[in-house]
This record gives structure tokens, sequence and C-alpha cells, in this order.
């Protein structure tokens, strides 16, 4: 069995002000930079082919990297299929002909791809400044369609959420019956609602990038927030969820 791993916020897209170039072109319509929109997750980017490269330059070589991610649309699951070989790389040179540092091929799941650079000799995760992520699902039959892409850093604190938390399925469409018994409806994104997560025990660091963590987002921005990293719980369905604080935690003094 895995060792489980504390619970983490991803809140720093390092994609968001990299140098990226995908090689294929966009489906009119659907450009990659929705892929980097969570908040509009039903704003699509949709690839025109299923074999290619994301090319990326984060400009720096002091970018930790320890979380990425692919996510389906709202209330959808991705349109990767479960054939898909999805190939992550990293270097400290622009240079991709084999024997790179880094070179890992990440599982496909029904709502996601998740990969975890952290470790316990790299707790923060690892820096390079170069990256290929190339997604080959050439026998898919259907269109590949994208709602967000995450490579970036995380928040993690040094104690796990307590037990006795609550978690559940908000839906917020609209649905209308007429005199005839007819049903209209129409359909809001799924929200997640996970509520009671509580801490025995903050330190002060860890209360920092909380509040750090908090001043980044607000209640405005959502983020990715990651209960069980190693998905040691493999039966439950909450790993990996994009969320918004629905009021700002204050740890106590």
């Amino acid at each position: 069995m895995s060792k489980r791993c504390n619970a983490r916020i991803c809140d720093n897209n390092r994609l968001d002000d990299a140098t990226v170039t995908v090689t294929v072109a966009d489906v009119a319509g659907f450009p990659f930079s929705n892929s980097l929109d969570l908040a509009n997750r039903n704003k699509l980017y949709k690839p025109d082919g299923k074999v290619f490269d994301i090319d990326i330059d984060l400009n720096s070589f002091q970018k930790n990297i320890s979380f990425f991610s692919i996510l389906g649309g709202s209330n959808d699951l991705l349109k990767i299929s479960n054939d898909a070989i999805i190939t992550i790389k990293a270097n400290s040179i622009n240079l991709f002909t084999g024997g790179e540092p880094v070179s890992v091929t990440v599982p496909v799941g029904e709502l996601g791809i998740y990969y975890d650079f952290s470790s316990d000799t790299n707790p923060s995760g690892i820096s390079y400044r170069y990256w290929k992520i190339s997604i080959d699902d050439s026998l898919n039959p259907d269109d590949i369609e994208i709602a967000y892409l995450y490579l970036g850093d995380h928040v993690i604190l040094h104690r796990n959420i307590a037990n006795g938390f609550t978690y559940a399925i908000s839906d917020n469409s609209q649905v209308a019956r007429s005199d005839s018994g007819k049903i209209y409806a129409r359909q809001r994104p799924e929200q997640v609602v996970m509520s009671g997560l509580s801490h025995q025990y903050m330190s002060k660091s860890d209360k920092d990038n909380l509040l750090n963590s908090v001043r980044r987002v607000g209640r405005h921005k959502p983020f990715i927030f990651v209960l069980d990293p190693t998905q040691e719980n493999e039966d439950l369905d909450f790993s990996v969820k994009p969320v918004y604080f629905s009021r700002i935690p204050v740890p106590k003094q």
C-alpha cells in the first residue's frame, strides 16, 4: 500500500506565464488558452489531432513543479481515452531526444489525469525549465477535449485533514415543469461541496502558507484541492477536485 500523503492546495499554475507551443493546430473556436481557464471549464480546448506535443518553457530554472493534472469539462468525463499514452518529460536544456532526467508515463482515469512530482526527498517537487507533455490518443474514435491543464506547485500542510468532514455534490441546474407535465431544464455545472475540513494543529509555517494561498485566490478564483494525492482510498471519487473557498479560512492564533 502506498504511503498516505497530506492534502494540498494547487493554486499556482506555472503555465499561466510560461511560453507554450503545441505541435497541432486548434479546432476553430476551441483554442489552447481555454485549457488554462479553470473558472470556465465548459470552454474547452480541442486539438486538431490525436498525437501531439505540448512544449513548455517556464522561463526560469527556479519554479518548482509538484503536481500535474488534466481535467475534463464540468458534468462530463474526460475526453481522452483510457488507451492514451501520456508522457511528461523535463530537462534543464531545451532538448528531448532521450535520456532526460525526468520522463514519466501518467495513467488515464475517467475524470482526469494526475501525477504527483513531490516525494520524501523532494517535498516541494522538482525544478526544470523545459517540459514536454506528449499525448498519443490515436485509438480514440472521438475528438480530444481538455477543460483544464495544470502544471505547478502546491501548498501542503504538515498535518493532514482531520476525520469527520462531509463531501457532497451540489447540482444547481434550473428545472421547470409545464402544465402538461413536460420538464424543461437548464443545466448548470455540478459543484463539489466539502465542509467541516479542519486541522487539529497548525504550525506557524502552515498558517502562513494557508494565508498566502487565501491571498492568491480569495473567494473568486478556483483552485485544485487534492485530498488524497496517492489515491490510497481508491473507491472514493474525491481525490482531485476544482473548488472555491466558500468562506475565507481563518487559522486560530
